[in-house]
């Protein structure tokens, strides 16, 4: 299995933030689930996809009618926890909570700096802080969807207090790899 995010932005400059999970199934075909929210929270939604990933092997029924039960309540605040209750094969409710971290300790949630450190040289951590800070243009490539999403959410959040305001597609299909000639700063993967 391999987990993964990536970031949408509007026209408006609104942001959208996806977390997926891919899967190989027993049959060798990809399943993937997505969530797309106008929250950041990576531990939230991080915690319904290990959820997804335990009712999946019961069947997409049990996936479905939990994912069901999560939408059918509000995204907690930052610092609150939510239950859901949904039905399984045993005759009581299984009983989740999920709970969303407070907007101080949101910052790290996402962020895994030991891969960061352990794929890339400090030379070049410290010439792609540089490239970040001057506004520069910044391709990532590998050949793992959640170590390039990891690796460049800690890229992004080493500029702490500072914040990228440019093109960010942490991941960019092939199909798009002409909107690396843009002629703006941005960070692609």
């Amino acid at each position: 299995k391999e987990t993964f995010s990536f970031v949408l932005t509007n026209s408006d400059g609104s942001k959208r933030f996806g977390y997926c999970r891919r899967f190989l199934t027993s049959d060798n075909l990809v399943e993937c689930y997505c969530i797309v929210s106008c929250f950041s929270s990576f531990s939230l939604f991080s915690m319904i996809l290990d959820i997804v990933d335990e009712r999946r092997v019961h069947g997409s029924s049990h996936v479905f009618s939990f994912l069901k039960s999560v939408l059918a309540k509000q995204c907690p605040l930052p610092g609150e926890t939510i239950t859901v209750s949904t039905f399984s094969k045993t005759e009581k409710p299984d009983i989740y909570e999920l709970s969303r971290l407070g907007s101080n300790e949101s910052i790290l949630e996402y962020v895994s700096y030991s891969t960061y450190f352990q794929c890339l040289s400090i030379k070049n951590i410290i010439q792609i802080f540089e490239c970040i800070l001057l506004e520069r243009r910044c391709v990532f490539v590998s050949s793992s969807l959640g170590r390039l999403s990891t690796c460049i959410n800690a890229a992004t959040a080493l500029v702490d207090p500072f914040s990228w305001q440019y093109i960010y597609i942490p991941i960019l299909p092939k199909s798009l790899w002409s909107y690396c000639c843009a002629p703006m700063p941005f960070i692609v993967g």
